[in-house]
């Protein structure tokens, strides 16, 4: 028992002394620095990341593009710790309206403008357009001029999904001027033309990844169009896109588009309905893109069947991509289109709906500085449109008619920065139709179009822009009055342009085009202006 008491006590007295030092604070001038601590961070080395070629839209209808959000899984090195000291790029800054405005020479002019506002979950923006020549120059009424205006806004809701709806007003004054002028002529109100156009759509999307990777988008466009004599066309576009994402990859996707159109005149009505379903699944894999579906359209003669798929693969990391495709569908011919493509058509033409196959290849290089692009293809067009000058009137109008064409397409395009501050882009489109219902292959396009742009911008410390234009063309083949076949001759259209920078927000601009006067004829008997030039001015502000 004793020795135990005196263990007891021995304990508590050391328990006692450490309660005791705890207490007792080192001094701060006690404190030695024996090695500061040096953290360096690595320097940081650039990641290529190497995204997805996109494949080509070879199709010529006007469609309605959606861009579905998705998250991409890249697989990658995980980057190292950016300096804090290392200085970040400047914003960009941004402007939210501009002004444009030129004088024409012949006598003619340019104005346009536009500026979008955007608060707190909303978007407001708008743009006018107004552009015209008003002088004949070297042919009686050889004038004309258009104006353009659109609204459109769009609010954004806290749950994921938008509201847009767009406005627009469509204004366009042309003279029937394809007339022989030595033996004929006209007063101007006789061969006046105009169309009014007014457009107003809706919709309704998801604009943000879904919890189900599910995406979606409604929409429906409405338009009128009328001209001073006897045409008068409403038309409803609508459309659906139901999406679904499986492993945020691999995509089913359904499509619903339905195009009417109600067309009357004094002597004939049109109403015309072509829906389509398109169904479709895309499967994505390191290096090879699959897309099998089919487009079934309700048409006037029945339920047609186009297939709709595509295979690209990678053959260079995403630098090198070939792709096989089969693209099909059915096209609505409108007054609108007919108008927007040829301003010289008659009031009331006839209205038929067109059936498009086409099977094409193609290859893609992309290396930086070079973009390079080829297709080739064969496409078979049931019930193409062509346009004919209606020789029942003087004032050489044309008239729509149809036929079965088939064409040996390829197409090269070419996107080149080989140098700092100097921009090449060429296109080059060889087709060659083959029609057996019309004389020796009457066609109302170039079988070879070539269009080229080439700038540099490092003059006078960047301040300066030159560069030139050119657009060629090889003949077209027209009938005359008798049927037989004429062709217009090739063109060959080049200019140049140059802007001059004077601050970040103004710069003027010059464009002189058709410097060699060609009075080629994109049209029988309407033949070009001939040399013409804009000078003016670019201001974007905040």
């Amino acid at each position: 028992m004793h020795s135990i008491k005196y263990i007891l006590i021995i304990i508590f007295s050391f328990i006692s002394f450490v309660l005791i030092a705890q207490q007792d604070t080192l001094a701060s001038d006690e404190l030695q620095v024996i090695k500061d601590f040096d953290a360096q961070l690595e320097d940081v080395d650039k990641i290529d990341l190497y995204p997805s070629l996109p494949s080509v839209d070879t199709q010529r209808q006007v469609l309605l593009y959606s861009v579905e959000p998705k998250l991409l899984d890249l697989e990658y090195d995980a980057p190292k710790i950016k300096p804090i000291l290392q200085k970040s790029e400047d914003p960009v800054d941004t402007y939210n309206g501009f002004l444009r405005a030129g004088i024409s020479y012949p006598l003619g002019g340019v104005l346009e403008a536009g500026y979008q506002y955007q608060p707190d979950k909303f978007l407001v923006g708008g743009k006018t357009l107004f552009q015209g020549l008003f002088n004949d120059w070297q042919l009686d009424n050889q004038r004309y001029w258009y104006s353009d205006t659109d609204l459109n806004a769009e609010y954004f809701f806290d749950q994921g999904f938008s509201l847009s709806t767009d406005i627009g007003y469509k204004y366009e004054n042309r003279y029937f001027y394809g007339y022989d002028h030595e033996l004929i002529s006209f007063d101007r109100n006789d061969i006046k033309q105009y169309f009014s156009t007014f457009n107003a759509g809706l919709d309704f999307q998801n604009n943000s990844v879904t919890f189900s990777n599910f995406d979606y988008k409604l929409g429906a466009d409405f338009y009128s169009i009328t001209d001073n004599y006897t045409a008068f066309e409403k038309g409803i576009l609508a459309n659906a896109m139901f999406g679904k994402y499986f492993n945020k990859e691999h995509l089913l996707e359904l499509k619903v588009n339905n195009n009417f159109i109600n067309n009357t005149s004094d002597t004939i009505t049109y109403k015309e309905n072509l829906l389509a379903i398109i169904p479709s699944f895309t499967f994505h894999h390191k290096i090879i893109r699959v897309k099998a579906g089919l487009n079934l359209s309700l048409m006037e003669d029945g339920m047609n069947y186009f297939p709709n798929a595509e295979i690209l693969a990678n053959v260079y990391k995403n630098n090198v991509a070939v792709y096989l495709g089969w693209d099909g569908h059915g096209e609505q011919n409108s007054f609108r289109e007919f108008s927007e493509i040829n301003p010289f058509i008659i009031s009331n033409p006839n209205l038929e709906q067109s059936k498009i196959n086409y099977p094409h290849a193609g290859l893609k290089f992309d290396f930086k500085a070079f973009r390079i692009g080829f297709e080739a293809g064969y496409k078979m067009v049931k019930n193409q449109a062509l346009f004919m000058n209606d020789w029942s009137n003087d004032s050489k109008r044309f008239s729509p008619i149809y036929a079965d064409v088939d064409y040996i397409i390829s197409k090269l395009n070419i996107t080149a920065e080989p140098i700092k501050h100097f921009n090449i882009d060429l296109d080059l489109v060889y087709q060659n139709p083959k029609i057996d219902s019309l004389e020796n292959n009457y066609h109302d396009n170039p079988d070879l179009r070539l269009e080229s742009k080439i700038a540099y911008s490092g003059l006078l410390e960047n301040k300066l822009t030159i560069g030139t234009r050119m657009f060629s063309g090889t003949k077209i083949n027209v009938l005359n009055s008798l049927g037989a076949e004429e062709s217009l001759k090739g063109f060959f259209d080049l200019g140049f342009f140059g802007k001059y920078q004077i601050n970040n927000n103004f710069h003027l601009f010059l464009d002189l085009n058709n410097i060699t006067h060609q009075k080629y004829q994109r049209w029988n008997g309407y033949e070009n202006v001939g040399f013409n030039t804009t000078l003016g001015f670019f201001y974007k502000f905040k």
